[in-house]
């Protein structure tokens, strides 16, 4: 109980536990973090992942304006603006050596079908 997550290939948690179920998923707060920056997307680097993956999207169930991009350090920097009125959404996985599950939607599920 407790352990982290780990860039492994396997589910790390027990059942009950945050996480259980997700392969690889990175754990705790994703953002933007450091005050008075509105482009540096950070998260907190998973243990054995050399590279992750960021979606960003214009609909929160990531169906429109969708694009992928890949990092080898724990957060990216995002040089666009949303339009007036809009708001960009975010998800991180690792990416290697071991892909990672993008997370589960509030109902549970797991999150499949990113960036269609």
């Amino acid at each position: 109980p407790g352990a982290p997550e780990i860039n492994d290939g396997k589910d790390n948690q027990c059942p009950g536990g945050s996480g259980y179920r997700l392969i690889d998923e990175t754990s705790a707060d994703s953002g933007f973090h450091t005050p008075g920056v509105k482009s540096n997307y950070s998260w907190p680097p998973q243990s054995g992942a050399t590279s992750y993956d960021v979606a960003r999207a214009n609909a929160r169930d990531f169906s429109v304006g969708c694009q992928t991009t890949r990092t080898t350090g724990p957060q990216w920097v995002d040089a666009a603006i949303p339009s007036a009125g809009q708001s960009f959404f975010y998800l991180n996985r690792p990416a290697t050596p071991f892909t990672g599950s993008w997370g589960a939607r509030s109902s549970g599920v797991v999150r499949t079908g990113i960036c269609p």
